[in-house]
């Protein structure tokens, strides 16, 4: 006998129940981020996993990020873990 799950489903569920603290983590890091304004938006990434993105919403936002690290160093204020993607 086979078991299969409905990865869909499954993924839904996980959604629901994670989309709340992923997206106070998100406001979370926005607020450390000084001088400049940010945005916050929940979404789907394409693995089905939620996820919130912030954003420096400032023409310098990317110069700034690159230069001094403003998101990550924001992030790490409330106690998220950062590291890179494994190529």
């Amino acid at each position: 006998m086979k078991l299969r799950f409905d990865e869909a489903a499954i993924n839904q569920v996980i959604a629901q129940q994670c989309a709340a603290p992923i997206e106070a983590a998100g406001v979370a890091v926005a607020s450390k981020v000084t001088g400049a304004p940010v945005s916050t938006r929940m979404t789907v990434n394409r693995g089905g996993r939620p996820v919130c993105l912030v954003t420096i919403t400032h023409p310098k936002g990317m110069a700034m990020q690159a230069k001094h690290g403003t998101l990550t160093r924001a992030a790490v204020e409330v106690g998220l873990d950062i590291h890179r993607y494994a190529p």
